[in-house]
């Protein structure tokens, strides 16, 4: 029995339906992972806009898209901290352990660790570069302000431009 045909059993879905969590059946392709297979209602949103939200469970962030599709977008350890939307609604960001900038256009790739793609860049997510970001904020169309971790290396507020990928000391 494959991950698939185990996740559709009644006794899984029993035990869904236990913990709180209303589970359904979404789209999906071969190659999807089970994350992308299933839709929980017991998601914490981390932000909203007019048209996108953001939401995870555990350590997965998720992006629910305006015709209701979701997507996953990244994956934390220690679960995401907090996400913001660009005013123009063309990208999402998403941090905790790094940051994760999500493009908001097809075709939606679902996230995937060393994996290059134009649909999303990380920053300070490595094992020799690892930054802990407890707050975001959209300043503008290319720019996020983030807080670093007060108690690490480098504590302070910093600018990340999505465009470019550079950093700077606020």
């Amino acid at each position: 029995m494959n991950l698939w045909h185990f996740l559709q059993t009644r006794a899984v879905r029993r035990i869904f339906a236990a913990l709180g969590c209303s589970c359904a059946q979404t789209e999906s392709t071969p190659t999807d992972t089970h994350m992308n297979r299933w839709r929980c209602t017991s998601m914490n949103e981390l932000t909203r806009s007019k048209s996108w939200r953001v939401l995870h469970e555990y350590e997965v962030a998720f992006l629910m898209r305006p015709d209701g599709k979701q997507i996953a977008v990244g994956y934390f350890y220690g679960d995401p901290v907090c996400a913001v939307i660009s005013p123009d609604e063309t990208w999402c960001a998403i941090a905790g352990e790094g940051l994760i900038v999500y493009f908001l256009r097809e075709p939606f790739e679902a996230y995937r660790y060393d994996h290059p793609t134009r649909q999303w860049i990380e920053f300070g997510r490595t094992q020799d570069d690892l930054w802990y970001i407890h707050e975001l904020t959209a300043l503008s169309e290319s720019e996020i302000a983030f807080t670093a971790d007060p108690y690490g290396d480098r504590p302070g507020r910093y600018i990340f431009n999505v465009t470019t990928g550079n950093v700077k000391k606020e």
